[in-house]
């Protein structure tokens, strides 16, 4: 709780929304995001959201500040949405969802040849 004045201001979870609630307020079933940076512009990666699920991968061998895009990448984290909209929980090692961490991955594939990029390999974690 902060003391803002006179008025108190409490925040809980509740009361903040997470990307994927924006996107799914506006309509969007899935968003494709071109570039990403995870706490540093030192990263290359691809992810893909859908009303249920977060997907990203990465290319380990890149740097964000000299490549654009990468022909290899490497899983990176997967969230259920509906069960963990705080994302909280990464489900890339999850034996239960492979199947659908190799769905996302296609459909990425598919979302990144859209833009115009090659169609890259993307290794799996369970590789």
């Amino acid at each position: 709780m902060s003391k803002r004045g006179d008025t108190q201001l409490a925040l809980t979870m509740e009361d903040v929304k997470n990307i994927a609630q924006y996107f799914e307020e506006n309509g969007y079933e899935t968003a494709y995001v071109g570039k990403w940076h995870l706490a540093s512009e030192s990263r290359v990666g691809r992810c893909i959201h859908t009303p249920k699920y977060l997907y990203s991968v990465y290319a380990p061998d890149k740097d964000g500040w000299k490549d654009k895009d990468s022909d290899y990448y490497e899983e990176d984290f997967l969230y259920d949405l509906e069960k963990d909209p705080y994302e909280l929980h990464n489900l890339i090692y999850d034996k239960e969802y492979e199947d659908v961490r190799k769905q996302l991955a296609e459909e990425l594939k598919e979302e990144m040849a859209k833009a115009g990029e090659k169609v890259p390999v993307i290794c799996s974690s369970s590789d």
